[in-house]
């Protein structure tokens, strides 16, 4: 392979990672009233689709959420599995708890489960709760 195809292959392969870097990272920068161009505002739906059905009827609420609580919601990963505030928990309750906190403290360890790394961290970006990494 020549230096001129090599240079166009990084090219194209920087290229491509940084429009895939931009689509998935492009609603994190968007303000929280601004609906992205052809939607209509408080939609999932383009503006100029048929038009909106009724809502569906809302699941019947367990109960009140639970109240917030001083401090971040302290998590922690490692070959044990997780932990919540020193004790074992599953991913819904620790989200839960740290919803209550409001943020959330995170230590992985090096011998942690990717798949529990990755499970919690898809389930706190999903709650929006705002993470902070810890050593």
């Amino acid at each position: 392979m020549s230096n001129g195809s090599s240079a166009a292959l990084a090219l194209g392969l920087g290229v491509a990672g940084g429009a895939a870097i931009w689509y998935l990272t492009r609603d994190a920068k968007r303000p929280s009233g601004e609906t992205p161009k052809g939607e209509a505002p408080n939609s999932n739906t383009p503006a100029a689709s048929t038009p909106a059905l009724a809502a569906p009827p809302s699941a019947p609420s367990v109960g009140p959420p639970p109240p917030r609580v001083s401090g971040p919601c302290s998590l922690k990963v490692d070959k044990s599995g997780l932990m919540a505030d020193g004790e074992s928990v599953d991913i819904a309750t620790a989200v839960e708890r740290c919803k209550a906190a409001g943020k959330v403290e995170w230590i992985v360890l090096p011998d942690a489960p990717s798949a529990i790394v990755v499970e919690l961290a898809n389930a706190l970006s999903a709650a929006k709760l705002p993470v902070t990494m810890k050593k």
